[in-house]
This record gives structure tokens, sequence and C-alpha cells, in this order.
């Protein structure tokens, strides 16, 4: 029994695909026929900027972390009871 969704129980679906296109040639679809594509490309930021301890060089975004010197070492305390070993 065919309890799922096939092609053959939706009417017209493969007449429908095999009438589609299935490549885009060069030329055929123009960004005017994509809804919107053109004024979102616009609203995106067009040169990435580097910003504090950031640097971009051919294309390829590295990060640097300047560290200070090491603090004075700190007083030890005393030394726990040891652990039983098995």
């Amino acid at each position: 029994m065919d309890g799922g969704l096939t092609i053959a129980k939706t009417a017209d679906l493969q007449t429908s695909l095999n009438a589609k296109q299935n490549v885009i040639p060069v030329g055929g679809l123009t960004i005017a026929k994509t809804a919107n594509l053109q004024s979102s490309l616009d609203s995106k930021q067009a040169t990435l900027t580097a910003g504090d301890n950031i640097s971009i060089v051919d294309n390829v975004i590295s990060s640097s972390v300047d560290q200070e010197p090491q603090g004075e070492t700190g007083l030890t305390g005393p030394i726990g009871p040891q652990g039983i070993q098995g």
C-alpha cells in the first residue's frame, strides 16, 4: 500500500517538473528578477575594516593579543594532607 506522498499522487506534478528549465543560461537570471536582491546587497558593508588588534592581509584576518609582564608570584599556602593510595 502506498501511504506516502509520491509524484503519482500529485496531479500533473511530473508533467510540470518535466516542462521546467533545468539550466539557467548565462544572462538568464538578472538581479532585477530577484526580489530585493540588489537592495540587500547595497546595504552590506563594502569593505572590511580592521579594529583593535585585528589585521587583514591578503584576505586573511588575524588577531593579536599584547600580554603584559607577569606579576609577582603569590605566597604559597601549606601543603594539604596526602590522599590514600590504593
